[in-house]
């Protein structure tokens, strides 16, 4: 993987993550399995990223052949993160897919904002940010890519450079394939 790709994976975990608010301690202020918060639903009502679009979808959006997708999702994330990346198979493209997810269900109970006020916190943080309307409940491009508020689901679809000409409509059909797939 090249450094450029890295520092888009590695970028958007970290501001998502730092805009929560959020450690991953849990109510006894000890990190790890012992002092987890019990998430605010089933883990189970929480799609994976990987699930929702299919390699030869990627594929065809992008017109390039591609890895299968991966899931980055560290498991113990504090906000419940759930993260898959796609990375092309042509050699020499910057190309990429990632698909974040933030579900307010999936998060510990009284740890966190919840997604929607993840996804406003972003959206204020960030400049330049371009609003997108007719794609999810609120949507903007900017920094790390297309943001979207979905019910109580923060999805963040990068596929590069955000001032990259043309890679807001390759997230935007990312979006109206992985959009309607979710379980809100």
């Amino acid at each position: 993987m090249n450094s450029r790709k890295l520092f888009w994976i590695l970028g958007a975990a970290a501001l998502i993550a730092a805009f929560s608010g959020c450690s991953e301690k849990g109510s006894d202020g000890q990190a790890g399995p012992a002092g987890a918060a019990a998430p605010r639903a089933a883990s189970s009502a929480v799609t994976a990223p990987c699930a929702l679009i299919v390699k030869a979808q990627v594929e065809a959006i992008f017109g390039e052949p591609f890895q299968e997708g991966e899931d980055k999702s560290r498991e113990r994330h504090p906000l419940g993160q759930r993260i898959c990346f796609w990375n092309t198979a042509k050699p020499g493209s910057f190309r990429f897919l990632q698909v974040s997810i933030i579900r307010t269900s999936a998060m510990p109970a009284g740890k966190s904002p919840g997604a929607a006020a993840i996804f406003r916190q972003t959206r204020e943080t960030l400049t330049p940010i371009q609003d997108v309307v007719d794609v999810a409940d609120e949507a903007f491009w900017g920094t790390m890519g297309l943001h979207l508020l979905q019910g109580e689901a923060y999805v963040n679809i990068a596929v590069g450079s955000s001032d990259q000409p043309g890679n807001l409509e390759i997230a935007k059909k990312v979006a109206a394939i992985i959009l309607p797939r979710l379980r809100t």
